[in-house]
């Protein structure tokens, strides 16, 4: 059975952390294999325990801190998803490493990844590199059924 996954997107406060902490919950519950991605680089205050956190890569508070950037939370965001797609293939990596533990002897286990995005809504109308980035998330999701196919990147 191939993996599954969903992109959660909305604005800030609707909901999103407390959804994937749901879903997680009902899945696994229902014996399916589930795992979080936190997609915020700002989120300190997760209610779910995360398989992969993008603050492993860079946070809101570094980008802001750097004197050399100078950038608010908005700008901070849109540089901290630069550096997420300067790093696509170590993250898309690990995502590849959490549907492999979804592998049993039989084949695939209904492995399910959950991506708790970011709420700043600009991101997704006006940021060039969410859009590609989202298009590699899903790639990744519905294409590393088949390891031996690996990852496209375009």
């Amino acid at each position: 059975m191939p993996p599954y996954g969903q992109v959660i997107v909305g604005p800030p406060g609707s909901g999103k952390s407390t959804y994937c902490s749901g879903m997680n919950e009902f899945l696994r519950s229902i014996g399916r294999h589930c795992c979080i991605v936190n997609m915020d680089p700002a989120n300190d205050r997760l209610p779910y325990d995360y398989a992969i956190d993008i603050r492993d890569f860079v946070t809101l508070e570094e980008i802001m801190d750097d004197e050399n950037l100078r950038l608010g939370p908005n700008g901070g965001l849109v540089y901290a998803l630069e550096v997420i797609e300067s790093n696509i293939e170590i993250f898309l990596s690990k995502v590849k490493s959490l549907i492999d533990v979804g592998k049993d002897d039989e084949g695939f286990q209904a492995t399910y990844v959950l991506f708790d995005c970011p709420g700043q809504t600009e991101l997704y109308t006006m940021c060039q590199y969410y859009g590609t980035f989202q298009l590699y998330i899903l790639i990744a999701v519905k294409f590393t059924d088949n390891a031996a196919n690996g990852f496209t990147s375009g």
